[in-house]
């Protein structure tokens, strides 16, 4: 749709001046999660955006467009039209039903941090605005390491912010006790929603000092809490993980691992 495509052509524009760029670490203990601020002036995870592009700041059809921080080198990419379920009034019968629909774009990407040559994980939403449905927390998932951080920025007046980063599966609605550390996930929460008139996230980032990524079935998970009476769900969609070893080497150990599994099995 014309919406998706402009929105997320004006994120990978190359900025003509240079922005500072900071992440927040992403602790292993203690207080798990680091929480952001409506300010950007004093938020912490917030990171510098880019030269303005573009747009003249009408709401929803023609926003100011940003570019990303110029030490951003775009590594890969990829966008994924994911499905919710949602309970809508059956005209016919006079009943709520509930059915699986498509609600949005998840935009996918890779970039090297060229001040630390470190990989950069990039999530971004936009919401179909014909369809209901919300999300509040991405997960990504994969083999993070020890060195994780994140940030977020925008790339249009619209986007809405990062609430908060945290290694742990756990949603943002939760109470914050319930975090329990995960090396193997980092939760960013946000509330992506048509209704509230936050149809589109701010480009959301991990950074990792792991070395290599590939495109992993169930990398990406995008949950919906259910707040304003939707049913609860994460629909798990492919996307970029980080790996301990070169792509091709990983997925073919990957594959070795279930053919032995396979034999095991017809033994």
């Amino acid at each position: 749709m014309k919406f998706t495509t402009a929105l997320v052509t004006a994120g990978f524009a190359l900025a003509s001046t240079p922005a500072l760029a900071g992440f927040e670490n992403l602790p292993s203990s203690g207080t798990l999660r680091v929480y952001g601020i409506s300010n950007i002036d004093v938020d912490p995870l917030f990171i510098t955006q880019g030269a303005l592009t573009g747009g003249t700041g009408t709401a929803f059809t023609d926003p100011f467009t940003f570019a990303l921080p110029t030490n951003f080198t775009l590594l890969a990419s990829q966008q994924t039209v994911f499905e919710l379920p949602i309970t809508e009034l059956n005209p016919v019968t006079g009943l709520m039903e509930t059915a699986i629909e498509e609600v949005g774009t998840f935009f996918d990407a890779v970039f090297r941090d060229t001040t630390d040559n470190k990989l950069v994980f990039g999530s971004r939403i936009v919401m179909d605005p014909t369809e209901e449905g919300e999300i509040n927390d991405i997960f990504r998932y994969g083999l993070w390491g020890d060195d994780v951080q994140a940030g977020w920025t925008f790339v249009t007046s619209d986007d809405n912010r990062l609430f908060s980063a945290v290694r742990s599966a756990n949603s943002t609605i939760n109470d914050d006790a319930l975090d329990t550390f995960d090396p193997y996930v980092v939760g960013l929460a946000s509330d992506i929603n048509v209704e509230e008139g936050f149809p589109v996230s701010g480009w959301f980032f991990v950074k990792t000092g792991v070395a290599e990524f590939a495109l992993v079935d169930g990398a990406v998970g995008l949950f919906q809490a259910g707040e304003e009476g939707q049913p609860p769900f994460q629909a798990r969609i492919a996307g970029f993980a980080p790996v301990p070893v070169p792509a091709a080497v990983w997925l073919l150990g990957s594959a070795l691992v279930g053919m032995a599994g396979v034999a095991r099995r017809r033994v």
